[in-house]
């Protein structure tokens, strides 16, 4: 289990304050629990595609997210898109490669 950490997020951004992140991108970093998103109240950008996260359910603290790139990661069911109901300001959602998409097909 990989876990995104406040040193990642901090290096990621020449260290701003968590609550000052705006875009964070950390594709392809074996990446499967991200529960830390929930303490970065500004972000509107997450690149987190090719990783191992399984649930949607910590993005539904984010109030300000706008895009949100998931693709190849490993969530199965898509019920999991209803935590992000509530988020208003979400244009873009990528889950193509995802488990949950694989069995549209």
């Amino acid at each position: 289990m990989v876990k995104l950490t406040e040193g990642m997020i901090l290096a990621r951004n020449r260290g701003a304050e968590l609550e000052n992140v705006k875009k964070l991108n950390c594709w392809g970093s074996e990446l499967t629990d991200v529960s830390l998103v929930r303490k970065l109240p500004a972000v509107e950008i997450l690149s987190l595609s090719v990783n191992g996260i399984t649930t949607l359910v910590d993005f539904q603290y984010c109030k300000n997210l706008q895009e949100l790139y998931l693709r190849k990661n490993r969530i199965r069911d898509i019920s999991e898109v209803l935590y992000l109901r509530d988020l208003p300001q979400l244009r873009r959602l990528w889950l193509e490669e995802n488990p949950c998409c694989d069995d549209a097909e």
